[in-house]
This record gives structure tokens, sequence and C-alpha cells, in this order.
């Protein structure tokens, strides 16, 4: 043991006058170094008008207030209200009985090699069981995974309040996280919206899912039917132009709903037989549009329908029989105008090649409305549809895991979670199709969609997008 005579900056000094390199900075209490000037003149300062004057908070003091606003304009949005304690343990204390009472669950996640103080709260969480063992029994309903184990996110689940874990893990011997470790931890904690949720980092934020927001009239239609403006409600803010195409093989195209100009601008890149056709394909998507939307809108009760009067209406303008190039192909002679109309077959996963001619409206439905926005990022969009749908009175259930639908013959009759079953009128499944399929449907009850078939099938990629600038 060496007995601290004084400190300065990095070092300290036993009786001897000895010096010794401070790694550990009073378990990061000295970060600034040892008897810093500053820090004792601001002690100095501030015990020459008054020291410690509340317990509850009965009063407010200066130097907390402007700390407090310190950390709120450097911390996310989220993190605006600080409660100031003494030490990390207690810290900690308090952040259990939070998360406890918030949330009204009990069990609470905690990392193994963990250390995180030694108050009863904090002395449950330590993940060494030897330094625990002379204290028990403990908190109850405290669950373990292993630090940087991406398989053990799974046990946060329904019943979980709160997980408690080290970014660098200091007793374990300074274990850093693995890359995306912490950030995965955090999606399994969070709010509505799955694949569609918002990163945020350093100030900054990514939109995990949809790139951009386009064909409202959904939306709108909904949100109509619940009294409310969805442009208003989402903060959908349209762009003008859509986005810019340059091309490889020269000239470019700032597309844009406003027709007329996207003639001109075709006309100027390859002519008037493009600029023609551009009008062309604008009167034909349109047509489409209309006939696929009373397609899918209609009942095809079975396989003789595909021989009806209407099936033969829809399949002339549809063309099923030809591909998205092919059908650009008989519109557009200039390659780079076939490449600007079909690239959007990506946002399916498909080639232009491969995908059914049907697909072309797909850049139609930008030029004729538009392409949004949602101000603060399409994950907003799920998170404001959730702040309706409580407003409502519908209860939203998180990080409930469902496990299997219950059947009556082929029908749906229930959803078993980890919590419970649950019954109601309709089901809807928002899961990936293969995924959902596999996981939550019996292979007995899918002739058409077996496991086998499904293993033999092939998958659409997904898409990555980074705007720069």
């Amino acid at each position: 043991m060496i007995e601290v005579s004084k400190a300065k900056g990095s070092y300290i000094y036993d009786h001897k006058n000895k010096r010794y390199l401070d790694f550990v900075a009073g378990v990061s209490a000295c970060s600034v170094g040892h008897c810093n000037k500053e820090v004792i003149n601001a002690i100095k300062d501030q015990s020459e008008m008054y020291m410690h004057v509340m317990v509850y908070g009965e009063f407010v003091t200066k130097p907390s207030l402007e700390l407090a606003k310190l950390l709120a304009k450097n911390l996310p949005n989220s993190l605006n209200c600080t409660y100031f304690t003494n030490s990390g343990t207690e810290a900690l204390e308090g952040s259990m009985k939070l998360a406890r009472r918030f949330t009204g669950r009990k069990k609470i996640i905690a990392a193994k090699n963990a250390y995180h103080g030694s108050t009863m709260g904090a002395l449950t969480l330590m993940g060494l069981e030897e330094r625990k063992k002379p204290f028990a029994p403990l908190i109850p309903e405290v669950d373990f995974i292993n630090y940087n184990s991406f398989e053990d996110i799974n046990k946060i689940d329904s019943q979980t309040s709160c997980v408690v874990l080290e970014t660098i893990q200091g007793s374990a011997g300074f274990i850093l996280p693995k890359d995306g470790y912490l950030g995965a931890v955090k999606k399994k904690c969070e709010d509505v919206g799955g694949r569609t949720k918002i990163v945020e980092k350093d100030g900054y934020k990514f939109d995990n899912g949809p790139t951009f927001f386009h064909y409202p009239e959904i939306a709108e239609e909904i949100f109509r039917a619940l009294g409310r403006d969805a442009h208003e409600e989402l903060k959908l803010i349209r762009l003008d132009p859509n986005y810019r195409l340059v091309f490889g093989a020269g000239g470019s195209l700032d597309a844009t709903t406003d027709l007329e100009d996207m003639v001109e601008q075709i006309r100027v890149l390859c002519g008037d037989r493009n600029a023609n056709g551009f009008r062309k394909y604008v009167t034909d998507n349109r047509r489409k549009l209309k006939f696929s939307k009373n397609c899918l809108n209609s009942p095809w009760k079975g396989p003789f329908d595909l021989f009806s009067r209407r099936a033969f209406r829809v399949s002339k303008v549809l063309r099923p029989w030809r591909s998205v190039a092919t059908d650009l192909a008989h519109i557009f002679p200039d390659e780079r105008m076939q490449l600007a109309m079909s690239f959007q077959t990506k946002y399916l996963g498909m080639s232009p090649f491969k995908a059914p001619s049907l697909f072309t409206i797909l850049a139609y439905l930008e030029y004729e409305y538009g392409v949004f926005h949602a101000e603060g990022g399409l994950g907003r969009i799920t998170q404001r549809m959730a702040d309706i749908a409580r407003e409502m009175g519908v209860e939203i259930r998180l990080n409930e895991e469902v496990k299997e639908f219950l059947f009556e013959g082929k029908t749906v009759v229930g959803v078993k979670t980890e919590k419970g079953t649950y019954h109601a009128e309709k089901y809807v499944m928002n899961a990936d199709f293969a995924t959902g399929m596999k996981d939550l449907i019996p292979d007995r009850l899918r002739k058409r969609w077996s496991n086998k078939k499904l293993d033999q099938k092939s998958y659409s990629c997904s898409t990555f997008m980074l705007y720069l600038g």
C-alpha cells in the first residue's frame, strides 16, 4: 500500500517523496490532473459563498444550473433532464429505481465481470460472484449476459426494465466493445420503428431504413380518415428537383414534377423522339397505375378469373410478358433515358431486365407525385404515427417477441408471446415474408410456401445510399 502525501498533475507522491505516475486518476475524478489550479480556485470561490445547501432540491444553485444547461446543450435532445448525485453508484441506484418505476417491469440485465459500485443495488449488478456471495441475498430478478456477445442480447425481452453496461469494462481488464455491439443493445431496447429507426451519432441523424417518401396518397387517405393532415403531422418536405441524374455517357437531368420542364430537358439532352417518348411514358403509366390499382383492389377468386374480360383489359395495359427494360426500350431510343426510368427497380431489389413491366410506374410516381423527406428523418414517421395511435387509446407493446400464431384449421385465432396469448379480430404480419412464414406459421399449413420451397428461393438485395454535400 502507498501512503499518499501529495499529488500534482499526473503524479502522486508517498511520504518519502517518491513519485508515481497515476494511471487511475482517482477513478477519473481527477481527470484534469491533481491540484489543477482552475479546479482549486473554483472550489475556493464556491466555498466562500456557500457549500452544501440542499438534499432533495429545496434550492437551486447557480453552478449546478449552469452545468445542467451545458450538458443539455451538448447531449442529444432526449437527454435534456439532469439529476446530480455524489457518486456513480448513487447514480446507478437512482437509475435502477427510475427504470422499474417507469416501465413497471422488474428484470434488470447486467454484464458478467462488470463493476458498478458497492451499495446493494450496484453490488447486485456486479458480475463477480465471489465478491457478492458474503452479502447475499441481494436484489432479485437480475440476469447476466456476456459482454460483447451479440447472441446474449436476445435475453433482453419484454420483462426487462433496463440494461446496465459499461461502455468500457474496467475491472474485467479494460475490455472495449466490439464494433456495433453497443448499437445492437440500444436497438434491442428502443421504441417503435424496427428497421426504420433513426441512428444518432455525434449530433447527426441517419435513417436506418427507407431513403425518401413518395406517393403520399395512401398516407393522406389514412390521416384524412383520422381528421388529420398527413403533410402537417409527418412534416413532409417536397424536394424540387427530386434528384439530379448525371450520366456516365454525358449530360444530366434534374428530375422534377414539372413535366413540361422535364420534356424540355430531355429534348436538350437527347432529342425530340425521347422528349415525345416521355409524354407517352407519362400517359401510359397513368393508365397503368389506374388499372393496377383497380386490379389489386378487386378480388381474384380463382384461376378462371385470369381468363375473364377484366383480366384481358388489364393485361393489355400492364403487359406482363415484358420486362421494365423491354417496355422502356419501346419508348426511349436513348439508353440514358432507359436508365433514368429503370434504376428505381433497385428499390425492390430487382433488375430492370427481370422486373415485370408494371414497375415502370415506380419512376412515374416520382414525376407525378414528387419525392418527400420527413423533417427529422423518415424514422420520425413511425414515431409520430405511434404517438397518434397512443393518443387514440392504442396500446403498443414493444420488446415482446411473437413466438407463434395460434390456428384453428388454417385460420389464425391468436398470437403467443413470451408474456402471454392475445386474440384479435384481425392479424397483420409485417416481418420479412420468409422469416415470418418459417418462424410463425407451421410448415404443414404452407404447401405453396413450405420451408423446402423457401430455401430454394433467391433473396433480393437491399440498397445503401449515402448523401454527401
